[in-house]
């Protein structure tokens, strides 16, 4: 997630250098790795490119997208599911997918106990969802394009 007034600031990475530090807020300690933030200062300034890159640990979301935390930090680093909810939430925010498709994730639904209704149910609509191509279409739409590219301004 980044402020909107960054957005470029961190699209043009690779074609001016920074002069300060990019300043990353983390709130899910899992994301608080050395190797993850090498890869995002890859992706970033490209491997050529130079940047330091910090990850600060951040107790809460909101506080990233209080006027303090727009300010101090560049941007917040998290999932692009939750980061597209926080962009519905906060539309002076924009998700940017800077590792594109090339860092897998998946999803895990956890179903209580042994209901093999329940999960038959679920494989079928994942199925069915798949076979539409509805998987993709929501990704795109969601993820990849921009707000303004989804609302056409």
């Amino acid at each position: 997630m980044v402020p909107d007034a960054k957005v470029a600031l961190l699209q043009n990475l690779r074609q001016q250098r920074l002069m300060r530090p990019l300043l990353i807020a983390v709130t899910d300690p899992q994301l608080l790795t050395p190797e993850l933030r090498d890869q995002q200062r890859q992706e970033l300034a490209g491997t050529q490119g130079r940047l330091s890159l910090q990850l600060q640990p951040l107790v809460s979301k909101d506080l990233f997208f209080g006027a303090d935390g727009q300010s101090r930090f560049d941007g917040l680093l998290t999932t692009a599911e939750g980061g597209s909810s926080w962009a519905v939430l906060h539309p002076r925010t924009t998700l940017i997918a800077p590792f594109e498709d090339r860092l897998a994730g998946e999803l895990v639904w956890a179903i209580a106990g042994d209901d093999a209704a329940l999960r038959r149910y679920i494989n079928a609509w994942l199925a069915r969802e798949q076979a539409r191509g509805q998987m993709e279409a929501l990704f795109d739409y969601w993820v990849r394009l921009s707000p303004s590219e989804r609302t056409g301004r």
